[in-house]
């Protein structure tokens, strides 16, 4: 498992100005081992990714954080949040509305179920479950986003999206409220989308990927929902992650299949900054949205390959990251592994986490 009433827009096709080109991304391995790593975040107040490892059970820990030294560690004494689902996090990046700074959110492996982290690491399992007056959601928390857009002009800005496709809000006391309930399922890769018009029927909204129906839901503050597919290249894309390029930051991925991080350096995405980017998990593609015609959109392939890709991620790189492996730099094989999230940031060493080593990994292994 992965852890997806419209209106007609009149046909818009952004000008090509608006949009600029970019040239293939390259990724490389960092030599950092991380057992089944699947959620990617950057924690500003430790200045470390936080991780989600261990995917099968979250056994021993749930999660490792690794700084700008590349010498990763565990990160709280989180342990078993995971049952067989995706554990993917989000970490607040500033303080708003009663969220604190480096906090941690994640699915705790109960149905609606969130858990919190504090940034010192202080673990609340149990920090809050998604229901209200008048709804109990049943499936999985699969995505979390802040709104720092400002979408929603209230207090509930922590963006929960489910396996039942529940999209919901919470305030920073763990109050929710149901946003909507769509009969999409696999809801994944959420983020919100300022209110500008370089981002034409998106703008102002929250996106969604509906993974299953191979489709971006584009959702007002009201709740009003309009499925959009994406095409790059003549195919269509299966949304897995969206994400809006910061500028001047390193790019991040966990490649599942080899217990690794890829990274690529600011500089491929120079031209990208403030643009939205989808990636898709199998068959692997990061597409970079170029335009719209009625709900269709068009994109611009990046990058295609036999890999496995999911969450993003960024963040500046400090003066003593090395965005690249030590090892001659080599570009990444694409042929030979799969990847998992997204993020942006740097890192390099050869420790390991968890005491496990690539010689334990079973080459075939592939979650759902």
């Amino acid at each position: 498992m992965k852890i997806k009433t419209t209106f007609t827009i009149a046909a818009i096709l952004l000008a090509a100005a608006q949009f600029a080109c970019a040239a293939t991304v390259t990724l490389t391995p960092l030599n950092v081992f991380l057992n089944k790593p699947v959620g990617l975040g950057y924690n500003s107040v430790s200045s470390s990714l936080i991780i989600s490892i261990n995917y099968d059970n979250g056994l021993p820990n749930q999660f490792a954080q690794l700084p700008a030294s590349g010498v990763p560690s565990q990160f709280s004494n989180a342990s078993g949040w995971s049952h067989g689902e995706e554990i993917t996090h989000t970490i607040i990046p500033t303080a708003l509305v009663g969220f604190q700074t480096g906090d941690v959110y994640a699915p705790n492996g109960e149905p609606g179920g969130i858990g919190r982290i504090r940034a010192d690491g202080t673990e609340e399992r149990f920090w809050t479950t998604l229901v209200d007056g008048q709804n109990t959601e049943s499936g999985s928390v699969s995505g979390l986003y802040l709104d720092t857009a400002g979408v929603f002009t209230d207090d509930y800005r922590l963006i929960a999206v489910t396996t039942a496709g529940g999209i919901w809000r919470v305030k920073s006391d763990g109050t929710a409220k149901l946003l909507k309930q769509t009969s999409f399922t696999t809801l994944e890769g959420v983020v919100t989308v300022p209110n500008n018009s370089r981002y034409g029927p998106w703008m102002n909204q929250v996106l969604v990927g509906a993974e299953n129906a191979s489709e971006i839901l584009a959702v007002t503050a009201g709740g009003v929902v309009t499925p959009y597919s994406l095409t790059a290249n003549g195919q269509t894309v299966t949304p897995e992650d969206i994400l809006i390029v910061p500028a001047n930051q390193n790019f991040f991925i966990t490649d599942f299949g080899s217990n690794r991080l890829l990274t690529a350096p600011a500089s491929q995405f120079t031209s990208l900054a403030g643009e939205i980017i989808v990636t898709q998990e199998g068959l692997a593609k990061l597409v970079h949205v170029t335009g719209f015609s009625g709900q269709s959109a068009q994109g611009e392939l990046l990058y295609s390959g036999a890999n496995t890709f999911e969450r993003s991620h960024h963040r500046q790189p400090a003066a003593a990251e090395h965005c690249g492996n030590r090892r001659g730099d080599q570009p990444f094989d694409w042929r030979r592994r799969r990847s998992r999230r997204l993020h942006f940031e740097t890192l390099d060493s050869g420790r390991a986490v968890d005491g496990e080593y690539p010689g334990h990994q079973k080459p075939n292994e592939r979650r759902g």
